[in-house]
């Protein structure tokens, strides 16, 4: 949990009006400082009873919160130095054919492309992020076509077969 994951600018997405009548539950894994502060925010802004941290997670474990999730989403961002590296959770989520929602900066921009998800790029991620979780949610076959191409994509890009025939060659 840590500021440059956007796990703020996503419970504030969650927030949204537009949102209001869709049922769904926002999963936060992993350890940080900043627990406190989400659910703080997500108490101010009432969907607190919408969020479940757990905290770590095992590595043995992580497949099956992906494969709990419709959608992964990280409004990933810089924070001072601190930027998504690679983007290793999309492509974990992607593994487990899932369609993402990421920010177009960092790791992200290697990790995303539009068969596979969204990168927002504009001023107003809450916004577009709404806008992205609600086509996901309304469109089945679109979730489903952007996890397929996930999958397909990181077997045919990021594989260690072809990561090592890369650097072996």
């Amino acid at each position: 949990m840590d500021p440059r994951k956007g796990h703020d600018k996503i419970i504030a997405a969650l927030s949204n009006e537009r949102l209001k009548d869709i049922d769904f539950m926002y999963i936060v894994a992993g350890k940080g400082d900043d627990r406190d502060r989400l659910s703080g925010l997500a108490q101010d802004l009432e969907i607190r009873d919408r969020i479940i941290f757990v905290g770590p997670i095992d590595e043995q474990d992580k497949a099956g919160y992906y494969d709990a999730s419709d959608v992964f989403i990280m409004l990933n961002r810089q924070d001072n130095n601190n930027v998504e590296g690679f983007g290793i959770s999309f492509i974990e989520a992607g593994a487990r054919k899932k369609p993402v929602i990421g920010c177009y900066q960092g790791g992200a921009i290697d990790a995303v492309n539009e068969n596979t998800g969204f990168l927002l790029k504009g001023n107003n991620l809450e916004e577009e992020a709404v806008d992205c979780i609600l086509s996901l949610i309304n469109d089945p076959s679109m979730r489903n076509e952007m996890g397929e191409a996930s999958l397909n994509r990181i077997l045919k890009e990021f594989s260690w077969r072809k990561i090592s025939k890369d650097i072996y060659q």
